[in-house]
């Protein structure tokens, strides 16, 4: 599929990781996905975590009309200007996490099914995906 066709509406996983994977081909010339090993996209994946945590510490101190550190780079100044950080470091974190799963030869769709029908069962509530 040609990004240029995909638009929100039509954004399904199997439609991102393609897209996704084609881009990381595109990223790592010389080996694709194998260029990295697992540690290496996993540490990528845990980066973006740690800092879409980071924006949403920063989140908070705005929520609660605190003193930003002077020692940060990147200080949001509108609380609309927070949430957005938070919000792309959480696609960076799930791009990552896409790739990991590509990496190990599986896909971000059954890992999410899997995980979330997992606790479902386990905690006894109905919903299943």
């Amino acid at each position: 599929m040609d990004p240029k066709d995909l638009n929100q509406a039509e954004l399904t996983f199997a439609a991102f990781s393609a897209i996704n994977l084609a881009r990381a081909q595109r990223w790592h010339k010389t080996g694709g996905l194998t260029e990295w090993n697992i540690a290496e996209w996993t540490n990528a994946m845990c980066g973006e975590a740690g800092e879409a945590a980071n924006a949403a510490k920063k989140l908070r101190r705005l929520e609660c009309s605190m003193q930003q550190s002077n020692g940060d780079t990147v200080v949001p100044q509108t609380l609309e200007e927070a949430r957005a950080r938070v919000l792309k470091e959480v696609g960076d974190t799930v791009i990552y996490a896409d790739l990991v799963c590509a990496r190990l030869g599986g896909s971000l769709e059954q890992a999410v099914r899997t995980a979330f029908n997992t606790i479902s069962v386990r905690e006894g509530f109905p919903e299943r995906v």
